[in-house]
Formats: structure tokens, sequence, C-alpha cells
């Protein structure tokens, strides 16, 4: 953004591994749970850089 604040507008895994689009920011959205279908659980599949 050359002016005002800017905001990041995707984030992406590489490998095809995953997206997720921030189009709406400053609009209010109710917040819930996931529903179990919904989850990953990477667990130790991600490194922790120790």
């Amino acid at each position: 953004s050359l002016q005002g604040t800017p905001y990041p507008l995707r984030l992406q895994r590489a490998g095809g591994a995953g997206e997720v689009q921030l189009a709406e920011w400053d609009k209010d959205f109710a917040l819930a749970a996931p529903a179990k279908d919904q989850m990953v659980d990477y667990g130790q599949k991600i490194p922790h850089g120790n």
C-alpha cells in the first residue's frame, strides 16, 4: 500500500497445501468453533525451528 494502512490479502502455503484469502477487513463477523470435519491437525508435521 502506498497510501493508508497495508493489510495482507492472501496467505498461501507452498506445494498447494492451502490458501487463506483475507478480503473483508473492518467488517464484523460471527465467531464460532469449527466443526470436527473442518479442522486439520498438523501435529508434529510442522517444524518448530529449534
